[in-house]
């Protein structure tokens, strides 16, 4: 971002690419992986916490 309008020429290229939704996509596959990950966990306040974490990630998302 060194020249003038670097920045609007950026927001422009991830507006045309869809950009942000495919972000929150990705991000709501990495969440539910994790998620799906921590099954292998013994039930315990800890686990709960994370399963916890990614579920908000998840439902933040939208």
């Amino acid at each position: 971002m060194r020249e003038e309008g670097d920045i609007e020429q950026a927001i422009e290229i991830v507006k045309n690419h869809h950009g942000i939704e495919r972000s929150r996509q990705l991000a709501s596959y990495h969440a539910k992986l994790a998620v799906e990950q921590l099954q292998c966990l013994k039930p315990s306040i800890a686990a709960q916490a994370l399963t916890d974490l990614g579920d908000f990630v998840i439902e933040r998302l939208y």
